[in-house]
């Protein structure tokens, strides 16, 4: 089985482009708020035991779904619990196998993005005021360091979501 992490900052388009590769691939779609929603129900966002449930309840997903031809899947590399989410990919890659995306853009384009209407009503960051705060407060710019998993990056500053997910379809095959 294959396991696609779509990872980078809030309103970069890790969903919309989510959703074109499982279009073009079949692979079944886990996006973050699916789960991050409900462990933050619980915990507080950023805490380590808010990281280690949302693992176990991945773990336990990506698990069930082994059978599967594949799963794509959004997340927040967050810089500093760098440690449990490089534990976490590591325990993934024994059962599956394992491509990182890395999608980025240009700031100005986030701050576009992120009052999009398809935000609204959701627990996503819906506020250039909110991105700005995030963005300041916490390292989500990284990329996955090599050593745990290379990344292919894309800008999708100016990338159509068609094309991004064609451009990862090639990369996974």
């Amino acid at each position: 089985m294959k396991l696609v992490l779509l990872y980078g900052p809030p309103a970069v388009g890790k969903l919309t482009i989510a959703k074109e590769l499982q279009k073009l691939t079949g692979f079944k779609l886990l996006h973050n708020h699916q789960i991050s929603d409900l462990v933050m129900s619980i915990h507080q966002r950023g805490t380590p035991e808010a990281a280690d449930l949302n693992h176990q309840i991945r773990l336990a997903v990506y698990k069930s779904a082994v059978d599967t031809q594949g799963i794509i899947s959004t997340v927040l590399y967050r810089y500093d619990i760098k440690d449990q989410i490089h534990a976490a990919i590591r325990d993934y890659a024994t059962f599956m196998d394992v491509f990182a995306i890395r999608l980025s853009c240009s700031r100005e384009v986030l701050e576009q993005r992120v009052a999009s209407p398809d935000r609204m009503g959701t627990q996503k960051i819906s506020s250039v005021e909110k991105l700005r705060t995030v963005l300041a407060s916490e390292d989500l710019l990284r990329a996955l360091p090599d050593d745990i998993i290379p990344s292919l990056h894309l800008d999708t500053t100016s990338m159509q979501p068609y094309e991004a997910a064609n451009s990862i379809k090639d990369y996974i095959s």
